[in-house]
């Protein structure tokens, strides 16, 4: 994995749904930030790893290629919180707070790293699938259990971004509900990373605009 040498990057750092993987064994053809790459224009780099959460996430390699990618960067994009639900590091609502601050952590080190004003994205985040066929390791029940935790992560993300001056992007609503977006349970097939780039870009390029980058 290469950094960015070009100007006005966009990194990603994520999780399975970053990286673009769809539960069926096989990782997608185009994950949203290839997509939004030949949308917008610009470099986006994909620092997704499969399975990471917000403890994670620092110690993998992908976090190498962000922090070397950071020096071209306008725009950072936060996509962790999932994982921490399903590997039970947040197992009540109230630890949503604990999840924010590792993000804003992982936030901190990246914005520093680059050396100039960065603009700050935090991703929703998305429910697993409840549909036919059931397809994860939590069953029908766990999924029924970690859903309103996730509900209650996703609120807390929402209402947290103004006070921290980072821009909240909704990209859950292309997906839920939609069992026909979804490769097993948990991830978008193809057409869900479609319609997750599809829901992203406008609000991207407001983004984009707002700190004077054409």
């Amino acid at each position: 994995m290469e950094a960015a040498s070009q100007s006005h990057a966009i990194v990603c750092v994520g999780d399975s749904i970053t990286y673009g993987d769809t539960g069926l064994g096989h990782r997608a053809d185009h994950p949203w930030p290839e997509l939004l790459q030949s949308a917008l224009g610009l470099p986006v780099i994909n620092c997704g790893h499969n399975g990471a959460s917000s403890i994670d996430w620092p110690h993998m390699d992908e976090h190498d290629l962000a922090l070397r990618s950071m020096a071209n960067a306008d725009v950072l994009i936060l996509g962790l919180g999932v994982n921490d639900v399903y590997h039970s590091e947040m197992t009540a609502p109230q630890q949503a707070k604990e999840v924010l601050q590792r993000v804003q952590a992982i936030a901190e080190e990246l914005t520093t790293a680059a050396g100039h004003k960065v603009a700050v994205c935090l991703l929703s985040i998305p429910q697993l699938s409840e549909e036919d066929p059931v397809m994860c390791r939590f069953g029908l029940q766990g999924i029924q259990r970690m859903n309103p935790l996730l509900a209650s992560l996703n609120d807390y993300f929402h209402e947290a971004c103004p006070a921290l001056g980072w821009h909240y992007l909704n990209h859950a609503d292309a997906i839920n509900g939609r069992r026909d977006l979804h490769g097993d349970s948990i991830h978008p097939n193809q057409d869900g990373y479609d319609a997750i780039a599809a829901l992203l870009e406008p609000q991207l390029r407001k983004v984009i605009n707002s700190i004077g980058i054409e």
